[in-house]
């Protein structure tokens, strides 16, 4: 067994040796985005409102909600939206955020629906 590691084919050292560092790279990758996702940002206002029109990118979202201060790394933001399919069921609306969220809570606010209705006003006549 000793003899694998010192003689032989050079390529197979160097492919075994990247392949080691490519999974170790890829591992570290996904468990600093899960730790990003639950974590809870620090700082943040009470309440978070923002208006999310039809048909608006993944990227505008991600910006607007860093504005706020809800996001702090966008990659993170992007890969957990994409994995928790935010964009799938995302509609139009006024939405209004604890400024505590972790981004999974916040991704399962944005799958509900909006939660702040306009007001409409209207017009009594009498009789």
């Amino acid at each position: 067994m000793t003899h694998f590691f010192t003689r032989g084919n050079p390529k197979w050292r160097l492919l075994g040796l990247v392949s080691l560092l490519l999974i170790g790279s890829v591992g570290g990758l996904l468990g600093y985005c899960e730790h990003a996702s639950t974590s809870r940002p620090e700082g943040n206002p009470e309440l978070v409102e923002i208006e999310i029109e039809r048909g608006i990118s993944m990227t505008d979202l991600i910006d607007r909600l860093k504005s706020k201060g809800m996001i702090t790394n966008r990659l993170v933001a992007q890969y957990i939206m994409r994995r928790e399919k935010v964009f799938g069921t995302l509609k139009a609306g006024r939405y209004q955020f604890k400024g505590n969220l972790n981004l999974v809570e916040m991704c399962d606010a944005l799958k509900a629906g909006p939660n702040v209705h306009p007001l409409r006003r209207f017009t009594i006549r009498p009789g």
